[in-house]
């Protein structure tokens, strides 16, 4: 092939009717030579010659099949691209259309837009912020394609993957969690409670659960839950086991609150009452439910005469904690016994007298309320807790008459308030004075 000098016109002219005239260009590779051909052609000034100016169109418009034509819309990119329809009746033709990624690279949406057949393809795009859409254009032609951004950010926002929320058992505790471990404890008790028959099941559920410090993140499914709450008391563990499977448990967020209440009452009636007693001082929100099954065991512990201080300590840490009046009344009648509601109903009208403990004389007071409500009958129908009977009237004898003297005072503290108001004399003071008098001496 010739060499020619870039410097000249003529020259240039030449090298374009040699590679105008010759059919050998197909063959070569257009990708390797088009930017340095399109670098030469733009160098060209305008000629006259019309077979030049077709020429220079020609190349562009081959190597633009190779420029990809795209913007930047947020973190997305908008590509525009051509092709040939797969219909038989369109062949020939080419369709514009637009591609919008996502970050990764990923398509998002495909659009075809209409643009004219004798017109050429895009050669600019634009996001027009003012009018949310995609702008595409050519020399004389543009066409607009609208583009919400809230909707897309509302698609990445719902691509990206969401972290599960983090359950903390302590603020003090800076070590990091084994995201493994919790995975792992995840997925073998799930394993577990969708085929419990499976060979090796429980086995990889009670090894993941006897891990020091193990934890999970995940919480199951109500009829999951209850499987496995209907599950432990089945089976034989040692007294460690046995403490730290439930501890274990109790820490992770599986269960849901529906059924806490039902795993606290399995805790009790396998005699984890450190467990218990953890719960009752620590600042986890309990439900009535649990708050009933909680009362139920500090009134068993009063009684008994080795454990009645630590029963009024665990009442008086109970007695902190907000409860709904009409749900603890629903569920002590299920969860109290009539003796422990007496023994309830003593200690707390002790409470409410004690000066110390005036911070929850208030909840105290309720919490009589509500079980005078709810065992009202059954008190009348034990004799061994007639005693009790009467000493809850006197003491409500008592309150209703500091109440009504309350009451009475309040009423003439207004009265006296109102007096003083509408007293005129209140504002001012008009007093005569009378001087004395006195001869003088000239």
């Amino acid at each position: 092939m010739s060499t020619f000098k870039a410097d000249g016109v003529v020259d240039k002219l030449r090298v374009g009717n040699v590679l105008a005239s010759s059919n050998c260009l197909s063959s070569l590779s257009t990708k390797i030579w088009s930017a340095s051909l399109l670098s030469l052609m733009s160098s060209i000034p305008p000629l006259i010659s019309s077979r030049q100016c077709l020429l220079r169109q020609w190349w562009f418009k081959r190597c633009s099949q190779w420029m990809e034509v795209q913007c930047s819309v947020e973190d997305c990119i908008v590509v525009v691209g051509s092709r040939t329809p797969t219909e038989s009746n369109q062949k020939g033709r080419k369709e514009v259309f637009l591609q919008l990624k996502d970050p990764d690279g990923e398509q998002l949406a495909e659009l075809k837009v209409p643009w004219p057949d004798s017109e050429p393809q895009p050669s600019t795009i634009k996001f027009v912020e003012s009018e949310e859409c995609v702008r595409l254009t050519n020399d004389i032609t543009y066409a607009t394609v609208p583009l919400r951004i809230c909707k897309l950010r509302e698609v990445l926002r719902n691509r990206r993957t969401k972290d599960l929320p983090k359950r903390f058992s302590s603020f003090a505790d800076l070590s990091p969690k084994d995201s493994s471990k919790q995975q792992s404890l995840h997925e073998a008790l799930k394993d577990f409670v969708s085929n419990p028959l499976a060979e090796g099941a429980w086995k990889r559920a009670f090894k993941c659960l006897s891990v020091k410090g193990a934890d999970a993140d995940g919480l199951l499914h109500n009829d999951e839950q209850m499987l496995l709450l209907d599950f432990l008391p089945t089976q034989s563990f040692t007294s460690k086991e046995l403490k730290n499977i439930c501890e274990v448990l109790r820490r992770t967020n599986i269960f849901g609150p529906r059924s806490v209440g039902s795993f606290y009452e399995l805790c009790l009636s396998m005699d984890q009452t450190s467990l218990l007693c953890s719960v009752i001082e620590s600042s986890e929100a309990l439900s009535e439910q649990s708050l009933a099954l909680f009362l139920d065991y500090t009134a068993q512990a009063i009684s008994e005469e080795k454990s009645s201080m630590e029963g009024e300590r665990l009442l008086a840490k109970l007695l902190r904690r907000h409860f709904g009046a009409r749900r603890l009344s629903e569920c002590a009648a299920q969860k109290i016994t009539t003796q422990h509601a007496s023994v309830l109903i003593q200690r707390c009208m002790r409470l409410y007298i004690m000066p110390e403990c005036s911070e929850i004389a208030e909840q105290a007071l309720s919490l009589i309320t509500v079980l005078t409500d709810t065992f009202g009958n059954r008190l009348v129908w034990e004799n061994d807790l007639h005693d009790v009977v009467q000493e809850t009237l006197e003491f409500s004898e008592r309150m209703a008459e500091i109440m009504t003297s309350f009451k009475q005072i309040e009423l003439k503290r207004s009265q006296t308030t109102r007096e003083e108001e509408d007293d005129p004399n209140t504002l001012y003071t008009v007093e005569v004075i009378s001087l004395p008098r006195r001869p003088l001496n000239w």
